[in-house]
């Protein structure tokens, strides 16, 4: 009796074990999956905003079409920062609070500076 109980303990341990090694490469492959898609995600946050050519090279017209550039802007940043990063925007409304830098108006992103010290307080990407 005593030899039939840890045999039975034995084989509910080893199919214990079994089911777990599954769970666990079921979890594995889960999270491989999950870090494949994140990937994709971050790769195509780097692409260019709008629908450019994805061979051409970046010009000074060109900057602010590009996602990651978008995301290297801080606030406190200077126009010429901006400009550096985004190139020169297309249109600029300047009022006494605030002056809007916008890139591709009006579907393209906007930059808001301070009009007092000319610096960045914030910013709009452009819509894809």
């Amino acid at each position: 009796m005593r030899v039939l109980s840890v045999f039975v303990l034995m084989v509910g341990a080893l199919i214990s074990n079994t089911a777990s090694a599954q769970s666990l490469e079921e979890r594995v492959r889960e999270l491989e999956r999950r870090v494949q898609q994140l990937e994709k995600q971050q790769s195509e946050r780097q692409q260019p905003a709008t629908r450019a050519p994805r061979t051409a090279t970046p010009g000074a017209a060109d900057r602010w079409r590009y996602i990651a550039n978008w995301r290297s802007l801080w606030r406190g940043m200077t126009e010429d920062d901006v400009r550096s990063v985004l190139g020169e925007p297309q249109k600029i409304d300047a009022g006494p609070v605030t002056t809007i830098w916008h890139y591709d108006y009006p579907r393209g992103g906007s930059v808001r500076l301070s009009s007092s010290d000319h610096r960045v307080e914030g910013w709009r990407e452009p819509e894809n």
